[in-house]
């Protein structure tokens, strides 16, 4: 989807094409992406970045205290800024991208809990049904949602050098955050994810051994993914998990874990281990 967002296939025209005839054949000028999946005889992943029809969705809850403002700084990039009863935090986003992580001092976790507290988090039947019809013949809905609270916070909240710092500085403020995190998630995982009518879940974790390295994978994520992969088999369900950096460091964890599948799992050059280790 990234290949033919940034390309603007559907869009595309001959008079077009030659600035970006090095990305995109020629027979595919101007076709939508379902006609590509069925060209390659590919099967689509996730309906919501192939439709926009996102699967879980998260809202704040009533009689929330949160108030919200968002500032253009310049082309494509937002200073977003949050105020609630226990304080306040702000971030900076680029084209979607966190470039600037809400949490800057230890104090400001307080805040965060309280954002995580009050958001609500629920399955669309509307969504699922609308993704079901447009993928007949093209796979079965299948959806990421949120992250484990290790990477939730290097990836959304506080980025990897300030996580590893604070895991080190505030280690007892640090893992309350995160057993906060996962009793938050794991009502969900119960109230909400196992009881969808999905059959495939997705740990959209986006896994990489430089920012998981074995001792952290051990300590914050081992654990955390058995427990809520035996409460997905446990309800019928099966699960993968998104690996797309270097894992050569993880891969003695990959048939000792108990996911289903391993989705991403990259060889050379992007990657680092060659498909024969995969295999």
């Amino acid at each position: 989807m990234y290949w033919y967002n940034s390309n603007r296939i559907q869009s595309l025209t001959p008079e077009k094409y030659p600035a970006v005839k090095k990305y995109v054949p020629k027979d595919y000028i101007g076709k939508n992406i379902k006609e590509i999946y069925k060209d390659i005889n590919g099967s689509i992943r996730y309906p919501q970045e192939t439709f926009g029809y996102p699967l879980f969705h998260e809202s704040r809850k009533p009689n929330h205290q949160i108030k919200t403002s968002r500032r253009r700084l310049n082309y494509k990039t937002y200073l977003i800024k949050m105020i609630t009863p226990v304080g306040e935090v702000s971030h900076v986003e680029k084209d979607t991208q966190i470039i600037d992580f809400p949490v800057k001092k230890i104090e400001d976790l307080k805040v965060m809990m309280y954002l995580e507290d009050q958001t609500d988090f629920n399955f669309s039947n509307v969504m699922y049904e609308k993704a079901k019809k447009e993928m007949e013949g093209f796979g079965i809905p299948t959806s990421y949602y949120f992250r484990s609270p290790y990477m939730k916070c290097i990836l959304n909240y506080l980025g990897f050098e300030r996580t590893i710092i604070f895991l080190r500085k505030y280690k007892h403020e640090m893992e309350n955050f995160f057993h906060h995190l996962e009793s938050i998630d794991l009502e969900k995982y119960k109230r909400v994810i196992t009881k969808s009518p999905l059959k495939l879940l997705n740990f959209g974790e986006n896994i990489d051994h430089n920012l998981s390295s074995p001792p952290y994978f051990e300590k914050y994520l081992l654990d955390y993914y058995e427990t809520r992969v035996k409460l997905l088999h446990n309800a019928r369900k099966f699960a993968f998990i998104h690996i797309d950096g270097s894992f050569k460091q993880l891969l003695p964890y990959l048939s000792t874990m108990s996911f289903d599948g391993y989705e991403a799992l990259t060889p050379p050059p992007q990657g680092d281990v060659p498909l024969e280790d995969i295999a």
